[in-house]
Order: structure tokens, then sequence, then C-alpha cells
């Protein structure tokens, strides 16, 4: 496989899994060492919307990775209900890919 340049085969990929999912807590989905947190620790901040035409069917899932090292705790805040769960990596291990179900509009925070 070939990324960014780099040749690498398929297994050299180490998998770090800590079983850990994503927590829905108070309306927010936390994923990771998130006691503690405040903003003064923020690492890192998007904001995702899905376009009208693609939510005509409520089962849209969309993928987002993330590779941050340093980081501890991810949050996602909707306000439509929804469902995030972990495809890959861990919360806390640098590399993270995520599911986010049903939600035309979400802001992720990574703390550090």
């Amino acid at each position: 496989m070939l990324l960014n340049g780099v040749s690498r085969e398929v297994g050299d990929s180490v998998e770090i899994d800590d079983g850990k999912e994503p927590v829905l807590s108070g309306g927010i989905w936390k994923c990771g060492n998130c006691d503690g947190i405040d903003e003064t620790k923020l690492m890192y901040s998007e904001i995702n919307e899905i376009e009208d035409k693609m939510m005509t069917d409520s089962s849209v899932n969309i993928q987002i990775a993330f590779t941050l090292p340093g980081m501890q705790c991810i949050t996602i805040h909707s306000e439509t209900p929804g469902v995030v769960r972990r495809i890959t990596g861990a919360c806390t291990s640098g590399t993270l890919t995520l599911s986010v179900a049903s939600v035309p509009y979400f802001t992720v925070n990574i703390y550090g």
C-alpha cells in the first residue's frame, strides 16, 4: 500500500483497541479520558454538516478519522439524536475512526 509517498505492507499496522466505546452523557457523546476536561485543553475542533439532499435517508452514516498525538478525549455534540460508534483505533491512542449515524450537523472537539 502506498500512503503519502511511503510504501507499507498492510500487515504492518498495529491496531490499538482499548475496548472503550463512545458514551452518551448529558447530550454529548464522549470517548476517552474526559473527566476534568476544559477548553484550555482543546487541541482541535471541527463542525460537520451533511447536505439536506443526503439526509432524505435517515440511515446516513459518516465516518470520520483523526490522527492527533496526545489526544485524550473526544466529544461529539449535536442537537439531533444519533449514534456514535468506534470503528478502529482507540480514543486515547492518537488514531481513531468513528461512525456518526443519522445526525445532519455535529461538532467534534478533541482534547489533550
